[in-house]
């Protein structure tokens, strides 16, 4: 199976109906500085594509941390929508954006991954920053 990694960057919970869930933790797959990450699967998705959607989205977040905006559109889907707490952008206005944030920090959790089919994985996390945006401290 091909993985087409479609990055969808979160900063609020999203509520999705009850599934019987399976406990994973990764152990380096992903997460900065060797911290392990829980992840709740449903719907069968496998441990490598887990740790692959994991790895990937902590790029994401390092590549817009460092304002590598090349390796950013490597990563992220032209069609991706970024979801944060002041908005919705899609990654051209992200980009364009860029010299308006300064992420100093930041950290992932609480992801859930659900497979409703064999090429798609819905993928949820909080996604908690700091740093400079729009002139403001946060």
């Amino acid at each position: 199976m091909r993985i087409q990694h479609r990055s969808l960057l979160t900063v609020a919970s999203v509520l999705i109906a009850a599934f019987s869930f399976a406990q994973y933790s990764t152990q380096g797959a992903g997460p900065p500085r060797g911290k392990r990450m829980d992840v709740k699967k449903a719907n069968s998705v496998p441990n490598a594509i887990a740790a692959q959607i994991l790895a990937n989205e902590t790029a994401v977040w390092e590549a817009a941390k460092r304002r590598d905006m090349r390796k950013f559109d490597a990563l992220v889907g032209d069609d991706a929508w970024l979801i944060f707490t002041s908005g919705i952008q899609t990654k051209a206005q992200y980009i364009k954006s860029i010299a308006k944030r300064n992420i100093t920090n930041y950290s992932l959790k609480n992801f859930e991954m659900r497979m409703p089919a064999q090429d798609v994985v819905i993928v949820t996390y909080i996604a908690t920053i700091s740093g400079i945006f729009g002139g403001k401290a946060s």
